[in-house]
């Protein structure tokens, strides 16, 4: 990190290919670390506009941190991040935007899951589109949110979660060969 603040980028890239040649030799190429040191070697050649290789990275990168750390975990998200950056700075617009609709006022887990499991590279999320309620999720009915009682919502944590795999679903229609 301090030679990427320094400006050092050829050698805060070295650092990193030993980082990951490390932790290859001591915990394999299969786990989330080697994954995630992947990611951050990405992240300093996407610095020196090495997009490609960041690009090819950060391919092998996200199916393996996306198994083992799941697809709502902070480091697979802002991995998601990065490799999006990355396809839109090499204008690999194939796939990269999604804009999703729907009449809820949902809480952010629900969102944060179509984010995550959605085909585009980013997606874009409107609430409130129509005549809709809050959307609560299991956490705000468990924290007796105001949202989640039954005057503020005829609709519960099942519907968010169908919500969300239905939005899923017709994302990926877009994507379908």
């Amino acid at each position: 990190v301090t030679l990427t603040y320094r400006g050092d980028l050829p050698g805060a890239e070295a650092l990193q290919r030993e980082a990951l040649e490390v932790e290859a030799a001591v915990h394999g190429t299969r786990g989330p670390t080697y994954a995630d040191v992947q990611r951050g070697l990405s992240s300093i050649l996407e610095d020196q506009g090495k997009y490609a290789a960041a690009d090819s990275l950060m391919r092998v990168a996200l199916p393996v941190m996306r198994d083992a750390l799941g697809e709502t975990h902070t480091t697979y998200l802002r991995a998601v991040t990065n490799a999006a950056r990355v396809r839109l700075r090499l204008r690999d617009f194939e796939g990269a935007v999604a804009l999703a609709t729907n009449p809820f006022e949902y809480y952010v887990d629900f969102g944060v899951q179509i984010k995550a499991r959605s085909a585009a590279t980013q997606t874009f999320l409107v609430q409130h589109v129509g005549a809709g309620t809050y959307l609560p999720s299991d956490r705000a009915v468990a924290g007796k949110s105001y949202g989640a009682v039954p005057a503020s919502t005829p609709v519960g944590p099942a519907g968010g979660r169908e919500l969300v795999n239905w939005t899923i679903n017709a994302i990926k229609q877009f994507w379908a060969e």
